[in-house]
C-alpha cells in the first residue's frame, strides 16, 4: 500500500512555519510496517541515499550522518524515562547481529542516583583504546584486566607509562594524602622504596638538582665507572669544594670535605668528636706527607696539634672508655695485633691473646723507670717513695675483675713501713713503674722491686754519696747509709748531705740484696786491726824481757 499526503509542522499559535513533502512506503503484511524510504522534501530535514540516513545532512557519509551548522552544538539525545537502578540509556557498536552480545556500549547506567557514564566492551578479552590523528595512532589502553598503558600496547601494571611523565602536585605510593612531592607509603611494619637497573654492569642512579644542574646523587654502581668500585653503594656531590653532610633537627654532625677529610662534632656541638684528614700518600689516598686518624673522647675547646699520627685516641674526661672486645673464646686466639712492613711486609710485632699474654718482637720502651708490682698492704698511710717490709697480717686477694688470678692465694702477707736499721726489705712504694703486674688487684699499692725509683732517706748514718748503698734506717719507711754488712735496698744514685734537713728523698737504683760490706774498708779495717795486734805483742815482748825469773 502506498501512501501519500501533505504534513504540516504547526506552532503553538496554529501557523503553519515550513511544509514539506513526506513520502511513506510500506511492505504488507508486516504489522506495524516497515518504512523502506523516509524522504523529505523542501528543505531537507531527513534524507536517505546508497543506504545512510541523514538529519540535516545531505549526502549522508554514513549510516547515520546529523548536521547542522549552528554556532552551538548538535545534540543527538537518546531518553529513558525510568528511574531504576538498571535503567540505561546509549548506544550500542557491534560487527555482528546484537543478539550475540559482542560489541561496545556506551551510555549512562542507573538512573536512580548514580548515573554513571560507562563505555562497556563485551567482549571478554577486548581492551579499550584511545587514538588520535588521521591515520590513528594509539596513545592509551585499558586491558580487560584493568591495566592502563600510556604509550604501551601491553601494559604489565595497574599504570603503565611508557616515556616522560609530568607530575605538577603530590605524587603519593601506598597513600591518598601525600606530604611531600613524592610520598612512598606502607602501612605495615617492613616498607622499602626501590630504584633498579636492568643488566649486569649498569648503575642505579637517584639524582639531586636544583634547577637544571646536577648538585648530588646516590648510585648503586654495578660497573664501577667515576672512580667508584663495583658492586657498591656511592653518594657524590657534583658542585666543587661542596661536601656531604649528615645531620639532626640540632644540627651537623658528620662533614666529608671535597678534599676527603671527615669531621664528626661533639655532642654540644662545640668542638670536633671525630676527625680523620685525608692527606697521607699512602694511608687514605690522599697527597702529601701528613695522615692521621684521631677521636677526641668528649674533648672541648681547641683541639691538640698533630704531626704525622697514623692513630691518635684520646679519651680526655673520666668515664670515657677506650675498648677493644674479642667475643671469640679461644685462649690463642689474637685480640690485638700490630703489624708493619719492617723488616718484611706485613710482620706482626705485637700482639695480645685472648687469656691476656702479650707477645713482641722487641724492646718495651716505657716513660716510667722502674719495675712494680701491685701487692697487698696491711698499712694504709703508705707514700710514694716508703721503704717497705713484709707484716704479719694476712690481707685476704681480691681483683677488680674476676675470676681471680689462678696462682694466688686467698690471702697474702701485707706491707708495712720498714721500721728498724738493716730490715730485710720487699721494696719501695713506686712512684711512675715502667712496667708493672697483678694489675686490678685491690688494697694494694705499687712496689718497685728493680730499676730508678725516688727513695725517702735520713742522714742516720752520714751524709750519702753517689755509690754508697742503702739500707733501712731505724725511722719508719727510710733508708740510711749502709755502713756495715747486712741487707741493702740499693745503691744512691744522687748525694744528700743532710745539712739542711735529716731527711729527704733522692734517686735510687734499687737492687735488694745481701751485702758483705766493702772489700776496701774491710782490708783497711784488717790493717788497722793488724798494726793494733802488732803494737799489743810488742809491749808485751818488752814487758816479758824486763820480767825477773822467780823462784
Amino acid at each position: 500500500m502506498r501512501l501519500m499526503g501533505w504534513m504540516a509542522v504547526v506552532a503553538v499559535a496554529s501557523t503553519p512555519i515550513l511544509a514539506e513533502q513526506v513520502n511513506v512506503v510500506t511492505q504488507y503484511p508486516s504489522p506495524l510496517g516497515v518504512y523502506k524510504l523516509l524522504r523529505t522534501a523542501g528543505d531537507t530535514f531527513l534524507a536517505m541515499s546508497n543506504g545512510n540516513v541523514g538529519i540535516g545532512a545531505n549526502p549522508a557519509r554514513s549510516k547515520l550522518h546529523v548536521f547542522q551548522n549552528v554556532n552551538g552544538t548538535v545534540p543527538v539525545y537518546v531518553g529513558n524515562s525510568n528511574t531504576g537502578a538498571s535503567a540505561s540509556t546509549g548506544f550500542f557498536l557491534s560487527d555482528i547481529a546484537p543478539a550475540s552480545g559482542v560489541g561496545v556500549w556506551a551510555g549512562i547506567w542507573g538512573f536512580n542516583a548514580t548515573k554513571e557514564f560507562r563505555i562497556v566492551n563485551f567482549d571478554p578479552s577486548g581492551p579499550m583504546t584511545f587514538n588520535t590523528g588521521s591515520a590513528p595512532s594509539e596513545r592509551m589502553r585499558i586491558t580487560s584486566g584493568g591495566n592502563v598503558g600510556i604509550g604501551t600496547a601491553s601494559p604489565s601494571r595497574r599504570l603503565h607509562v611508557q616515556g616522560d611523565a609530568y607530575v605538577s602536585g603530590k605524587l603519593g605510593i601506598g597513600t591518598a594524602s601525600a606530604i611531600n612531592k613524592l610520598d612512598v607509603y606502607e602501612p605495615s611494619a617492613n616498607s622499602e622504596a626501590s630504584v633498579r637497573h636492568g643488566g649486569t654492569g649498569a648503575n642505579a642512579i637517584l639524582s639531586f638538582y636544583e634547577g637544571s644542574t646536577q648538585q648530588a646523587a646516590l648510585i648503586a654502581r654495578g660497573s664501577g665507572i667515576a672512580g667508584g668500585p663495583p658492586n657498591a653503594l656511592n653518594i657524590y656531590t657534583y658542585v666543587a669544594g661542596a661536601p656531604i653532610t649528615l645531620g639532626t633537627d640540632s644540627g651537623e654532625k658528620v662533614r666529608i670535605m671535597d678534599s676527603g677529610s671527615i669531621r664528626v662534632v661533639s655532642q654540644d656541638n662545640s668542638s670536633a668528636g671525630f676527625n680523620m684528614k685525608a692527606g697521607g700518600s699512602t694511608c687514605l689516598g690522599g697527597s702529601g706527607t701528613m695522615c692521621w686518624f684521631s677521636i677526641l673522647g668528649g674533648a672541648s675547646g681547641a683541639a691538640p696539634s698533630y704531626s704525622n699520627y697514623a692513630l691518635k685516641i684520646i679519651a680526655s674526661s673520666v668515664g670515657n672508655t677506650i675498648s677493644i672486645d674479642s667475643q671469640d673464646g679461644t685462649q690463642t686466639y689474637s685480640i690485638l695485633q700490630l703489624y708493619s712492613d719492617y723488616p718484611n711486609p706485613n710482620d706482626r710485632k705485637f700482639h695480645f691473646r685472648n687469656d691476656g699474654n702479650a707477645y713482641a718482637d722487641s724492646s718495651w720502651n716505657g716513660g716510667g723507670a722502674d719495675l712494680a708490682e701491685l701487692m697487698p698492704v696491711a698499712e694504709q698511710n703508705l707514700e710514694e717513695g716508703d721503704v717497705v717490709a713484709l707484716s704479719s697480717e694476712m690481707i685476704d686477694v681480691s681483683y677488680e675483675e674476676e675470676p681471680a688470678r689462678r696462682f694466688d692465694p686467698a690471702k697474702m702477707a701485707g706491707l708495712r713501713k720498714a721500721s728498724s736499721a738493716y730490715a730485710q726489705t720487699v721494696g719501695v712504694i713506686s712512684s711512675q713503674p715502667g712496667l708493672m703486674t697483678s694489675s686490678g688487684l685491690r688494697k694494694a699499692k705499687p712496689v718497685a722491686l728493680q730499676g730508678r725509683v725516688p727513695v725517702k732517706v735520713t742522714s742516720e748514718n752520714g751524709p750519702i754519696a753517689v755509690g754508697d748503698r742503702l739500707a733501712a734506717s731505724s725511722r719508719s719507711g727510710y733508708a740510711m747509709k749502709a755502713v756495715k754488712p747486712g741487707h741493702v735496698i740499693g745503691i744512691a744514685l744522687e748525694p744528700f748531705d743532710g745539712q739542711s734537713a735529716r731527711e729527704g728523698k733522692i734517686m735510687v737504683f734499687l737492687q735488694p740484696t745481701a751485702w758483705s760490706g766493702d772489700l776496701a774498708d774491710d782490708m783497711a779495717r784488717l790493717r788497722r786491726d793488724n798494726e793494733s795486734l802488732k803494737l799489743r805483742l810488742d809491749k808485751l815482748e818488752k814487758r816479758t824481757a824486763n820480767a825477773t825469773p822467780q823462784d
